[in-house]
């Protein structure tokens, strides 16, 4: 399987494929794996007929560590039978002023269960536009958040 199917597969599960991006990072290699790569001695008694390309790709896991390369195999991530990752699904949103110019536009990645309050921590003009009476709308949703309710909602709830 290809990293870019683990992702699809992840946000299918999730039900949020249309919405959200997710990060994939190792956590545990499989315990039935080696430690690292092999030398080229070792490689080529265990597989004999693999090709040099499949050595090259071989790579040392290391846990924390962001998995890269949308066509990478699991196998060539050292995830072939049971290792370990850690997802981070999010958003990314775009705060802008409607007419305003790009100086008031402004792109944040949250994640779901963050409330939508922190927009107004993270976006710099955000609180000036705030208090002249501008109001948060989302035109995909057609709908005007009061600014009272986003202290509790939740981005994946709104």
């Amino acid at each position: 399987m290809k990293l870019k199917a683990l992702r699809k597969v992840i946000l299918e599960e999730m039900g949020v494929q249309d919405i959200c991006k997710v990060r994939i990072f190792a956590a545990q290699r499989d315990e039935n794996d080696s430690e690292g790569p092999l030398s080229d001695d070792e490689e080529q008694k265990e597989s004999g007929a693999e090709d040099d390309e499949n050595k090259k790709q071989k790579v040392v896991l290391v846990p924390g560590e962001e998995l890269v390369g949308e066509m990478a195999s699991l196998e060539t991530l050292g995830l072939k039978k049971g290792g370990r990752i850690e997802v981070e699904i999010f958003f990314t949103i775009e705060v802008q002023v409607q007419g305003k110019g790009l100086g008031y536009n402004s792109k944040l990645e949250v994640g779901p269960e963050e409330t939508m309050d922190v927009i107004e921590e993270r976006v710099s003009f955000f609180r000036m536009f705030k208090l002249r009476g501008f109001q948060l709308y989302a035109p995909e949703l057609n709908r005007i958040f009061d600014m009272g309710e986003m202290t509790t909602t939740k981005f994946r709830d709104s």
